[in-house]
């Protein structure tokens, strides 16, 4: 449910304005909603980057280091784009024989240290093979970390993190000397909404509660960064490729992007420099 956020005092302020953002993952990741569209992931965010340029939205999208090695012509096309941002999603999503030795070891999927800090390094070298650009802005898979993966960031160059939901603040946060948080405090979009498995008939209905169609999220969403910008703060979106595709085929978040062309929009870079 949302709630009406507020501000922390390790929060820094600024001025209104919205990033959004999407999770761009490799041809042979197989999500729940793969099987419910035509192209891959990397594929349909060309189009979501064609409907976002046309209403003049900036957009940050999240790539794993994968998606470069295996649809590198596709990821240097969206690398091209004027007005989105590349960042890091990890190497492979933690799917690898590592990762599941890991888990199955009693371990956190992340594994060890070690582990992660050869998954960034990996990731932020195949996004730069590929777009010739270094990424700065970084969000784990599944929005997982844990008490290495944040200084691992800092220290490795990425400047801020955005991987915590959290619908009580509308500010940047800083997690570290070298770090900052960009929390995503609006509702995402897969597990909020009714789209692919996530329909009647197609899973438990248990599973389906508190799911919204796809307008209703789009509308919710909007009244949210109606809210946010009440209190001057930054509204931070996140609205998957995959998933738009599958809810209705983009329609609504074409209708998103024209709502917020109304705004200003940020890549999730720039807030390093939107502190007041």
């Amino acid at each position: 449910m949302w709630r009406t956020p507020s501000r922390a005092q390790n929060h820094l302020s600024v001025n209104f304005m919205i990033c959004l953002t999407g999770n761009v993952h490799h041809r042979s990741y197989h999500d729940v909603d793969t099987r419910h569209a035509q192209q891959t992931e990397a594929q349909l965010a060309l189009r979501y980057c064609d409907i976002a340029a046309r209403h003049q939205v900036k957009l940050t999208l999240f790539v794993t280091g994968k998606a470069c090695l295996e649809e590198p012509d596709t990821v240097a096309a969206l690398g091209r784009y004027a007005h989105c941002e590349i960042g890091g999603h990890t190497l492979c999503a933690f799917r690898s024989i590592r990762h599941w030795l890991s888990r199955c070891l009693g371990g956190s999927v992340l594994g060890s240290a070690s582990l992660q800090r050869s998954d960034i390094e990996n990731t932020i070298t195949a996004i730069g093979d590929v777009t010739g650009k270094r990424i700065a802005v970084w969000r784990n898979h599944g929005y997982q970390h844990d008490a290495n993966t944040y200084s691992l960031l800092g220290e490795l160059g990425i400047h801020i993190v955005s991987d915590r939901v959290a619908t009580n603040t509308t500010a940047v946060e800083r997690v570290s000397q070298d770090l900052l948080s960009l929390p995503i405090n609006t509702l995402p979009d897969h597990e909020h909404v009714l789209h692919g498995k996530y329909m009647a008939g197609r899973t438990h209905f248990a599973r389906l509660e508190g799911r919204r169609t796809i307008q209703e999220w789009r509308e919710a969403v909007e009244h949210q960064v109606e809210t946010i910008e009440q209190l001057g703060g930054i509204a931070t979106i996140l609205a998957r490729p995959l998933c738009m595709d599958v809810a209705d085929g983009m329609q609504s978040f074409d209708h998103l992007c024209r709502f917020l062309s109304r705004y200003e929009t940020r890549w999730v870079s720039e807030m390093i420099h939107a502190r007041g």
